[in-house]
């Protein structure tokens, strides 16, 4: 495959996330970790080993991209689970090792053990050591990969990848993490190479079908990224490939099969967000404009809301301030400053008071709707959800593309500090914009975009499905505008 000179001003940095996969058994994994530290206890290093190892496979670690940002979309924080073992444990059996010279195997089980209790320095520290013990093994080169990855060593990241798939030519899920990454940096002719290589390899790879619908789709190849989006759906029909699938149908201007392939997903999945987002650009290109209008319905599923202090707190002000206080404290994401972790993880403190809040604003939201009122947005109430929630907090917002949260079914923001310029005037700096009819091929005209602006206020909660596209408009001042974003997730 051809190497080019890589730009890092091209590659987007990216936190990443521990999460089960799917069908884990929770209370298996608990024994596999209780049999780990009994093994430990015992000083049988092999037994170890063999119970963490099975331990590691029950996991996914991968970017929040993945997730479109949401660093509990899909399961429990895992270290958090554990309740610390899972880091004791971690931290005994890397000293186990500290004497072994060739166990190089064993130190890549340690840097994924590492990545899992969010411990990166340890976790690349181990990954380098490994691909020292032995330059050959391909499983130190990608497990190096992925902790270069982390911290945003692009060029490192891609030769390690390069050198794993060099090493196991056969593996053609080496090569859709190659592709995958050279993706993400906006490599996309280098991706398409590195997805056909895996195809070659395993040709009813639905993951690498879908990634490679996704780069042609932004070389301008529309119709082949169609086929490939085709043959992922046919091969694995999910949310996945759906969103690859349409997003190239709306590309190409197949409006009509794009609307098919929005109720196709949307049976599969009646809580599909990229579904309803889709669906209601795509029946505006074909004249259905009420139709397409209903579904992004600003008038009604978008409310704001104001809130009252909680029980312990004298005023509104200073509840705000308590928030303020922890998210300037927070450790924020790897790769982004301006976002902070999962603040809702707390079990006491303003955000766990903020939390009870706003789980009972989303019951307010729906028994806001009048009884003869329907949508099938509300069609789909969540009796159960998790939350997952971070705080943002910017002096600047540059231009933002128009986003909707692609994991989540209601999601929200909460403003907790505004600075003297924001919301106050005519102005529209640092407002959110919701964005209905986002145009996707080049006949779409962006005048047809229809938009609605929401000004901020200290106090004041917004709430929208969360397919509905928005983004915060551009602003510049020399005080923190702090604001909480939160997403819902369904539990079924």
């Amino acid at each position: 495959m051809k190497k080019k000179p890589f730009s890092s001003s091209e590659y987007q940095a990216e936190d990443w996330v521990s999460l089960w996969k799917p069908g884990s058994d929770k209370k298996k994994l608990i024994k596999l970790l209780q049999k780990a530290a009994l093994a430990l206890d015992k000083a049988d290093k092999n037994q170890a080993e063999k119970a963490l190892l099975e331990f590691v496979g029950a996991h996914q670690y991968f970017p929040v991209s993945k997730t479109d940002g949401a660093p509990l979309a899909y399961g429990t924080n895992i270290k958090d689970f554990f309740n610390g073992e899972l880091n004791r444990v971690v931290e005994r059996f890397s000293r186990t090792v500290v004497s072994e010279a060739k166990a190089a195997e064993k130190k890549v089980l340690i840097s994924k053990l590492f990545c899992l209790i969010g411990k990166y320095q340890d976790a690349d520290r181990w990954a380098e050591n490994a691909v020292k013990t032995d330059p050959d093994l391909a499983e130190g080169h990608l497990q190096l990969a992925k902790t270069s990855r982390i911290y945003s060593l692009p060029e490192k990241t891609i030769e390690c990848l390069r050198k794993a798939v060099d090493l196991t030519s056969d593996r053609a899920d080496y090569f859709y993490l190659l592709g995958d990454f050279l993706q993400v940096c906006n490599l996309d002719q280098e991706a398409v190479e590195a997805f056909n290589e895996a195809l070659v390899r395993r040709p009813d790879y639905s993951k690498a079908l879908y990634g490679l619908c996704w780069s042609l789709r932004r070389l301008g190849r529309v119709e082949e990224a169609v086929h490939a989006g085709e043959k992922a759906v046919q091969l694995a029909p999910n949310s996945h490939t759906f969103f690859h699938l349409i997003y190239a149908l709306l590309a190409a201007g197949k409006n009509d099969a794009a609307i098919k392939r929005c109720h196709e997903a949307l049976e599969l999945n009646p809580m599909d967000p990229a579904a309803f987002a889709f669906l209601s650009t795509a029946l505006y290109e074909t004249g259905q404009y009420e139709e397409g209008r209903s579904i992004c319905d600003f008038e009604n599923l978008l409310k704001v809301m104001n809130i009252s202090p909680p029980p312990g707190y004298s005023s509104l002000a200073s509840f705000n301030q308590s928030l303020v206080e922890v998210a300037l404290a927070s450790p924020t994401r790897i790769m982004d400053p301006t976002q902070t972790n999962n603040l809702f993880l707390s079990s006491s403190g303003p955000f766990y008071d903020f939390k009870d809040t706003i789980n009972r604003v989303v019951k307010m939201y729906y028994d806001s709707f009048p009884s003869n009122f329907s949508h099938p947005f509300l069609s789909q109430k969540m009796e159960n959800w998790q939350i997952d929630g971070w705080a943002t907090r910017l002096k600047k917002m540059d231009e933002q593309e128009h986003h909707f949260h692609n994991h989540a079914w209601l999601s929200g923001v909460y403003y907790a500090k505004l600075p003297g310029g924001i919301g106050r005037g005519g102005t529209e700096e640092g407002c959110i914009e919701f964005c209905r009819f986002r145009p996707y091929s080049a006949s779409c005209s962006e005048s047809e975009v229809e938009l609605a602006t929401i000004r901020p206020e200290e106090g004041l909660v917004v709430l929208f499905p969360s397919y509905f596209y928005h983004r915060i408009l551009p602003f510049n001042d020399n005080d923190y505008r702090i604001s909480i974003a939160f997403n819902f997730i369904p539990e079924f």
